[in-house]
């Protein structure tokens, strides 16, 4: 057996492009070119070659082989020696890993399908893999070709490896760096660190948590990170009061817009404003985004919000908006199946899915629909690591078909709003539509005679609710109604998709678009057990989701990790990292910035539909063969490209200015007297840089950004430092590097 196993350091880059070339938004490994690559996982070859160190799957007896490189078929199992794994979970298997592979200038995904330890090769597994394109976007790997392989292990990317495709010849040797060189360059640089160091997280790694766990870093936050660390921070921020600033809690109006703001008020214009339409409930949200210490509850109500949908398209007055998100304020951090409940009574979901219209004789299946599809168990059958059960002719299998959506319509009538005088509606007002109080029941609209046949799956609750037996009055009728409600829900709720569909969800909000499927199977499992036994705690997700080893770490080099920051946290993460404050810089924001990221495709409580302002399906298909999952680049086009550089340009080098008639009344400004103080103290520029390097791009900027950055600061006299800054930060803060969340 040959003793000398060398690798590459080459990198496997996959570029997004976008219509214009003023902007181009990628998810590639550029922004870590100068990062060892020992801090990812690193693939065998053969003696002083590019060529993979690869076996028959069929023919591998476990060991390391020793025979020359061998030609492989499109299709065929193979297995890839990796090493550089150490820190592995027990439970950690061939999901955890992505595998990449570049063939003729085409990208596909290859499917790993094992992973076994390698006796007498300590901390070196064989990965099985599959020579076929996982997710079909680009077709199958041709017959012939000189298939370039890289692997990813919690966001970070191995070495380059080569395999011969269809004739001996496809592939050509090259001189590279030793497998032994690069295990003692690991042993420096520490690898692992993530599992063990979530007390003292790195500065990469906090400034990454704060990305993810709040609205964009800020120095108090970095201050209690660096105090206590994350996993203490995380636990207090379930203690934090939440939220900072008052509910707007305007009155309700009447329903009709003529009659609460009367066409002869002079004020008409600031009553439509306040009363009419979502413009105090978004200063509101981005006032908690800009100043709330309750970060992580924030952060969560805003994910949660794109989950269960409704819209201000249709729910026109503010405060009708506002109880719905106070019911996800309340759930945020508390058990998913209370949220479900008083979600599903929520008179502006009601209104949005149509449940307040949904009778016995007139049933409307909207709601019953969405809270299946879109809101707890998806579409297809899901194993607990997200991944899709596959039927015998590997077709995904239906959750569930129209027969059963009949079932839950049933159970979802006689419900409406709370117009009545009676204790359970304290905020009725006669003539006005109440939306502050849960729906209330009617019972004679409550579907009674029918049996209800739901999910059947393995230990299922309530498989099915029979025809109420003994509703002769409304008191019964009420006692089947709620009783059968809850039961529905408790047979969703314990559905085995809801833990994978809800926690994969969270976690492309969060952390990132394309999660590994072992990633999404702990959280998953936290899901589904916090460790005392309850399900549904939304304590114990998040903690899963944000302290994972494929979340944490100070490097991440996979160039398909991360996501691209949607138009609310771009914006607000650049805010919050320059101390905001009005445009006079003499007190707070007012907060009006929705106005900033409509632009960019994304107005606040406005989406445009229940399936939210993108898919979470989206992949990102701009050039052939660079096919990816990035559902926020389902916002991302040329006239949306062009608004996210103005805000730059319009915060950097000016602010958002005072408008009264944009009902703009103190603006939003940020502080560069900081970045000012470093390009005065340094013309070299060198400071100026390295300032932004750690606190925009986690200490990861590449060579290239650097080199454009030392153009633009030197293309500005040194006696002008404060446009030096400006000029430094703008190019950053547009640059595809920042727009990636990483």
């Amino acid at each position: 057996m040959k003793t000398k196993r060398t690798v590459c350091l080459s990198t496997l880059r996959l570029y997004l492009n976008v219509s214009l070339a003023i902007l181009v938004f990628c998810l590639s490994a550029a922004a870590q070119n100068n990062m060892p690559n020992s801090l990812g996982p690193i693939l065998l070859t053969e003696n002083d070659s590019t060529q993979a160190l690869v076996a028959d799957a069929n023919k591998w007896r476990g060991n390391l082989p020793s025979d020359e490189p061998q030609v492989y078929k499109r299709d065929d199992q193979v297995i890839l020696f990796v090493t550089n794994v150490k820190s592995m979970k027990p439970k950690e298997d061939e999901n955890a890993f992505f595998v990449y592979a570049n063939v003729n200038g085409k990208a596909y995904r290859l499917t790993p399908i094992s992973l076994t330890s390698v006796p007498n090769s300590p901390e070196t597994y064989g990965l099985g893999v599959k020579l076929h394109d996982e997710r079909g976007y680009n077709g199958q790997l041709p017959a012939e070709g000189c298939a370039s392989l890289q692997i990813a292990w919690r966001g970070n990317i191995s070495n380059m490896v080569r395999l011969a495709l269809g004739k001996a010849d496809s592939c050509k040797n090259e001189r590279t760096v030793s497998a032994t060189a690069m295990l003692d360059q690991q042993r420096v640089t520490g690898l692992g660190q993530a599992d063990a160091n979530l007390l003292a997280a790195g500065v990469g790694d906090r400034i990454r948590f704060m990305e993810q766990a709040t609205f964009g870093p800020d120095r108090a936050t970095e201050k209690r990170l660096r105090e206590f660390g994350i996993a203490t921070w995380i636990k207090k921020q379930f203690d934090q009061s939440y939220p900072t600033f008052a509910y707007p809690g305007l009155p309700l109006k009447s329903g009709d817009s003529a009659i609460g703001c009367p066409v002869e008020d002079p004020n008409r214009a600031a009553c439509l404003r306040d009363y009419y339409s979502q413009y105090q409930q978004q200063n509101h949200f981005f006032k908690e985004a800009l100043y709330d210490d309750a970060q992580l509850h924030h952060r969560t109500v805003w994910a949660l919000s794109q989950l269960w949908v409704t819209s201000g398209n249709t729910n026109l007055q503010g405060r009708w908006m506002e109880e719905y998100v106070k019911v996800l304020d309340r759930h945020a951090f508390g058990n998913y199946r209370d949220l479900m409940y008083e979600m599903t009574l929520n008179p502006a979901m009601g209104n949005f899915l149509d449940m307040i219209r949904s009778t016995r004789t007139s049933p409307n299946e909207n709601y019953p629909r969405e809270i299946l599809q879109l809101f707890t168990v998806g579409v297809y059958e899901l194993n607990q690591d997200g991944t899709q059960v596959r039927d015998a002719n590997n077709n995904p299998i239906p959750t569930y078909d129209q027969a059963r959506i009949n079932n839950f319509t049933r159970i979802y009538t006689g419900w409406t709003f709370c117009n009545v005088v009676s204790a359970e509606c304290p905020n009725h007002q006669s003539g006005i539509p109440n939306y502050i109080d849960s729906m209330r029941l009617v019972p004679s609209n409550h579907d009674t005679a029918n049996s209800k046949a739901l999910f059947n799956y393995p230990g299922a609750p309530y498989a099915t609710i029979p025809a109420c037996t003994n509703c002769t009055n409304d008191a019964n009728r009420t006692t089947y109604a709620y009783n059968s409600l809850n039961q529905a829900l408790d047979n969703i709720f314990n559905h085995p998709n809801v833990g994978p569909f809800v926690g994969k969800f969270l976690i492309q909000h969060l952390v990132t678009s394309d999660p590994s499927p072992t990633y999404v199977g702990r959280v998953a499992a936290a899901f589904n057990n916090n460790g005392a036994g309850v399900r549904g705690d939304m304590q114990a997700v998040i903690r899963a989701i944000l302290l994972d080893p494929e979340a944490r770490g100070d490097i991440k080099t996979d160039p398909n990790y991360g996501k691209l920051r949607e138009p609310v946290q771009f914006v607000t993460n650049i805010l919050r990292r320059f101390n905001p404050l009005s445009a006079d810089r003499l007190q707070q924001s007012d907060g009006v910035i929705n106005g900033v990221t409509s632009g960019m495709g994304q107005n606040v409580l406005n989406p445009p539909s229940v399936f939210n302002y993108y898919s979470p399906d989206y992949v990102v298909s701009v050039v052939p063969g660079t096919d990816v999952p990035g559902p926020e680049f389902g916002l991302l086009n040329t006239g949306t490209s062009f608004s996210r550089i103005n805000f730059v340009n319009t915060i950097v080098f000016n602010r958002i200015v005072v408008n009264v008639g944009a009902n703009i009344p103190l603006g939003t400004s940020i502080d560069l007297t900081g970045l000012q103080a470093i390009a005065q103290s340094d013309p070299s520029g060198e400071a100026l840089i390295e300032t932004l390097n750690e606190k925009m791009l986690h200490g990861v900027m590449s060579e290239n950004v650097k080199n454009a950055l030392r153009t633009a600061i030197q293309a500005v006299p040194a006696s002008d430092p404060l446009l030096r800054a400006k000029q430094a930060l703008y190019v950053i803060a547009a640059s595809s590097q920042f727009q990636i969340q990483r």
